[in-house]
């Protein structure tokens, strides 16, 4: 599962924001790795989110056109977690989800067992099931275009925004 993040070169600075996660967002050097910072922090608002007893927010592909973003991706286990989270708030039966999902009852058990780690068809089944996007591949730009070519360390490249002129 993963979200799309926005990515923002402000000076020396680098700025993830999520769209779907209100006030979650990364700043980093300009020589350091946005993605491995705005996962850490995307983990961690989520989790929060968890632990507060909140439902948290799906993600979303409404900025897949944009030009500066990055899909963040989340463990497994996280997306597990969130997964079964937002079935309770549905109120849909495991029976129910299972068929929904096209998984038996005995993956989804799989599933709530945070010591295992569920399998990819597994989660994506449930994703699906719950109307979920984000699965495991991004979909591709709606324009016919290339995906971004990955940089070292399988980022993207960020293409930077033309300075925006303040007025007062």
């Amino acid at each position: 599962m993963r979200y799309p993040a926005l990515i923002e070169v402000d000076g020396d600075r680098v700025i993830a924001e999520f769209p779907d996660c209100p006030g979650c967002q990364a700043a980093v050097g300009a020589d350091q790795d946005i993605v491995a910072a705005a996962t850490a922090a995307l983990g961690r608002w989520l989790e929060s989110c968890l632990v507060e007893g909140t439902i948290p927010p799906k993600p979303s592909a409404a900025v897949v056109t944009r030009d500066w973003f990055e899909w963040i991706q989340i463990p497994p286990e996280l997306a597990s977690k969130l997964l079964l989270r937002w079935a309770a708030a549905k109120r849909i039966s495991r029976s129910e989800l299972a068929r929904r999902a096209g998984i038996s009852e005995d993956a989804l058990a799989a599933l709530e067992d945070q010591t295992a780690t569920p399998s990819r068809e597994t989660l994506d089944g449930v994703s699906r099931a719950l109307g979920v996007l984000g699965g495991s591949r991004p979909p591709r730009p709606r324009d016919g275009g290339a995906e971004p070519r990955a940089l070292a360390g399988g980022a993207a490249p960020v293409k930077k925004k033309p300075p925006l002129v303040r007025r007062r």
